[in-house]
């Protein structure tokens, strides 16, 4: 293998990491210049967490039986499936 070919490889690779690092700064630095609105530090996420609680539970209740039905049938699919293997291993 070419050294040169090496070099360049890694030459053009370091330039792709500094101008990702270069990027991320600039995004880190622009969003702690921003002002946050709330009280406090701004990380007030109780409405948030409340509201996808209340989702969750709603899908849990509407689809449960459902999905627990398919973890089932899914479950047993694999069982059965590992014995047949065995099986026909076997023969």
């Amino acid at each position: 293998m070419n050294i040169k070919k090496v070099q360049a490889l890694f030459i053009r690779g370091r330039s792709k990491v500094i101008a990702t690092t270069s990027l991320a700064c600039l995004a880190i630095g622009a969003a702690m210049a921003q002002e946050t609105t709330g009280g406090g530090d701004g990380l007030d996420y109780s409405t948030s967490v409340t509201a996808f609680k209340t989702d969750m539970t709603s899908f849990f209740t509407t689809n449960g039986p459902a999905l627990l039905g398919a973890l089932v049938v899914m479950l047993a699919f694999g069982i059965v499936w590992k014995l047949v293997k065995r099986a026909a291993k076997s023969v």
